[in-house]
């Protein structure tokens, strides 16, 4: 059906092409086209995004628009590609763009414009569309190449190919949303502190824009209410009261978890007119209020209360959708069943516990201790591929030293296909209702051979005191105004399970997408032909300062960035500790730098990129592995 107009087009004279081209869209449609054209704004605005009274008619969303007329919208992008009419065809993929990233089909449009670029470089691509790439970037595990379109916008104040502002505003708009994807990435990555800090630094851009932008304010609250939840209650502190930020929005709230419910309750309110916005942002509100309603935080007498507030929020989250209303993209789906997982919870808590798991509750501090029993049941068995499970998601804090719990469920699909598979673990798709990111994509990790659990839980350990170090490392860079990143990728232990027995155990993180290598080994190995490299064994120097001499971290491997200079992402370390008996005495013995100007002056060497070829030190002491 979609070929008829592009014959049909090619015998007629301008005019008639132009008339038959108009004549199957409503005047709005078409008005959006032409602004769009004009390079009137930035992103495609919805009516009640900017006003303060809202209207009957600015309720109708972009969405329902678009969805009324996707078939004619879409005929009319093939008539102006056979046309040559590039400026309208983009202008057309400007406007559907949201919609198809709502529905999973924005991989598809994004090589249309890619094309249209190519044929003709002059015509203006949308910063909304240069910065979908960078979102579709992040779900996919391209963590590199969405850094890289996000720092060129920033940094260029917007600027992308021959798109005119028609005002500054519009640029500190541009900047706001790419500084809120960044925090999203570093949320990904497990920096709660920084990730919090670009999130309110894009509310506070918003908030500063003529008209204040309340689609980007809810958006931005929502995410920072997740960041709450996964931050250490001393980050929240040092956060709250950190004077530059301004934040008298959180300030009469002593708890994370309350914050956080709260500004989810502005957000929804914020964006009530887009039921997507509503439901992610009432999910998040339940789910802060059923962890805190489960701690050691909640007075006993207000157990109730909280919980009874949970469950309004997630029938709220349910009752979004109309009846018979279909569901129409992956987010809406998973939205849609955490909220009955969820609202099942809340109803266990307030008229009994589950039968099944009634010695594990919501977010319960746990210690990493198992019996023999479970701690050989953890087995992963191949006859739990492709099978929804449930599990209890479990997270390590190296700073306060504790496991958090959390009843999920999770669907184990296929194997990664990979160019090099791991000596030891194999390696599949995961997807759990409680992951950090809604349409990211994650791995899971199980032993080849049999392991028992605690393997499992040392392996997290590892990654998030790898981690915990490299936040502190990445603060010297910052502070030298040094480009280079490190970040180890999150990694957390989910339990399958299967009534009160343990079905498997794995480790799950981020997927990353791009060359992996391997930088250095836990012994004598280094891979020098890498420019990372040389931050690697610094970042690993100053593991064995900032610990007081206890732990070094090694076997760096991971992704760089094509000339090792800027995002550096590892994952699976080994860490020597004297904390271990079979290392301590290694680690007693050796003579590592110990004095802070040598540590200091051998980082100032690596990251004042010299001229002349830079080889390090030799270590002079070589470490077995411990494990």
């Amino acid at each position: 059906m979609l070929e008829q107009p592009s014959l049909i087009m090619e015998d007629q004279p301008k005019e008639s092409k132009e008339q038959l081209f108009g004549a199957s869209l409503p005047a709005d449609l078409r008005t959006l086209i032409e602004e769009a054209k004009e390079m009137k704004w930035p992103f495609v605005p919805e009516r009640w995004q900017y006003k303060q009274a809202i209207d009957l008619e600015d309720k109708t969303n972009l969405q329902d628009m678009i969805n009324a007329r996707l078939h004619e919208l879409l005929v009319c992008l093939k008539i102006s590609i056979a046309n040559r009419d590039y400026l309208t065809a983009t202008a057309i993929a400007f406007l559907v763009d949201r919609f198809l990233y709502w529905v999973d089909g924005s991989s598809q449009l994004l090589q249309i414009v890619k094309r249209l670029h190519q044929l003709q470089p002059m015509v203006p691509i949308a910063p909304q569309l240069v910065i979908r790439q960078a979102r579709i970037s992040v779900n996919s595990g391209k963590l590199l190449k969405a850094e890289y379109i996000l720092s060129s916008l920033i940094i260029d104040n917007g600027a992308t190919g021959v798109w005119k502002y028609c005002k500054e505003s519009d640029r500190i708009l541009v900047q706001s949303v790419c500084i809120q994807i960044r925090g999203q990435i570093l949320q990904k990555l497990g920096m709660w502190y920084e990730a919090a800090e670009l999130i309110w630094a894009s509310i506070l851009g918003y908030f500063t824009l003529p008209q204040p932008d309340k689609k980007g304010i809810a958006t931005s609250l929502g995410i920072l209410a997740d960041i709450f939840i996964s931050m250490s209650d001393d980050d929240y502190i040092r956060f709250k009261n950190n004077s530059q930020l301004g934040l008298n929005l959180l300030k009469e709230f002593d708890h994370r978890l309350l914050s956080a419910a709260e500004a989810c309750k502005l957000a929804a309110a914020l964006s009530q007119f887009t039921s997507l916005f509503v439901l992610t942002a009432v999910n998040i509100r339940g789910i802060c209020l059923l962890t805190y309603s489960c701690s050691s935080a909640c007075p006993p007498e207000k157990r109730a209360f909280y919980l009874s507030q949970a469950k309004e929020s997630f029938e709220i989250g349910l009752l979004s959708k109309k009846d018979k209303e279909p569901v129409t993209s992956k987010q809406e789906l998973h939205s849609f069943i955490k909220a009955a997982f969820s609202l099942a919870k809340v109803h266990q808590g307030l008229y009994g516990e589950s039968k099944s798991l009634n010695q594990v509750s919501l977010d319960e501090e746990t210690e990493s201790e198992t019996s023999d029993d479970q701690s050989r049941a953890g087995f992963f068995k191949p006859n739990l591929l492709h099978k929804t499970h449930y599990a209890l998601l479990l997270k390590y804090s190296k700073i306060s030293g504790l496991w958090t719990a959390q009843e999920t469920a999770a669907y184990i699909g296929d194997n990664l296909s990979v160019a090099k598979k791991g000596k030891q673990r194999n390696a599949f798709w995961i997807h759990f209702l409680h992951q950090e990111e809604t349409l990211g994509r994650y791995v899971g990790k199980e032993y080849k051979e049999e392991k028992e659990i605690m393997y499992h839980f040392n392996d997290v350990e590892r990654q998030m005191t790898a981690q915990y170090y490299v936040t502190e490392f990445n603060k010297r860079l910052y502070e030298q105004n040094i480009p280079t990143q490190i970040f180890y990728i999150p990694s957390v232990v989910l339990l399958i399970l299967e009534g009160n027995s343990i079905q498997g155990c794995v480790t799950v993180e981020p997927y990353i997408l791009g060359e992996f290598v391997k930088l250095s080994n836990n012994t004598n190995v280094v891979k020098m032909e890498y420019k990372a490299t040389e931050y690697g064994l610094a970042y690993g120097h100053f593991c064995y300062e900032f610990s007081q001499g206890t732990d070094v971290v090694v076997d760096l491997q991971g992704w760089v960035t094509d000339n090792g200079k800027g995002l550096i992402y590892l994952t699976d370390p080994q860490i020597h500790s004297t904390f271990n008996r079979e290392t301590k005495v290694i680690l007693a013995n050796c003579k590592i730098w110990t004095s802070q100007p040598q540590i200091a002056a051998y980082i100032k060497v690596v990251i004042m990129h010299l001229s002349h070829p830079f080889t390090p030190p030799h270590l002079p002491f070589r470490i077995q592995s411990n494990r």
